[in-house]
């Protein structure tokens, strides 16, 4: 399965959430600044974590914690898949760096 992603970031990489050093591990290992990156989440741990890695935050309002989410402040709360969709484009609109498909 890890072929179907450019990079792989698990245990023992990086410290656990809340800590944001597995997603900076992940930025710099595929070259992209955190300004190119969001990270969505839904537990508060997932909040912080982007938050300490310096990166947008979006939480997952339908996951594990549900609309309590808001509590911890992520920059923008999710209601619903269909606003990944649009989070994605957004970034790829800023960034041109996104890619759907795994690289050959």
């Amino acid at each position: 399965m890890s072929s179907m992603f450019d990079v792989v970031v698990g245990w023992g990489d990086a410290e656990p959430k809340p800590s944001g050093s597995g997603i900076t591990l992940a930025l710099q290992r595929l070259q992209v600044p955190p300004s190119g990156a969001c990270f969505i989440g839904d537990s508060p741990s997932d909040i912080a974590a982007a938050r300490e890695a310096g990166i947008i935050s979006r939480g997952a309002a339908w996951g594990y914690t549900g609309p309590a989410l808001s509590n911890h402040a992520p920059d923008i709360l999710l209601s619903n898949l269909s606003q990944v969709r649009r989070t994605v484009a957004d970034l790829m609109g800023r960034t041109g760096q996104y890619r759907t498909t795994p690289s050959d």
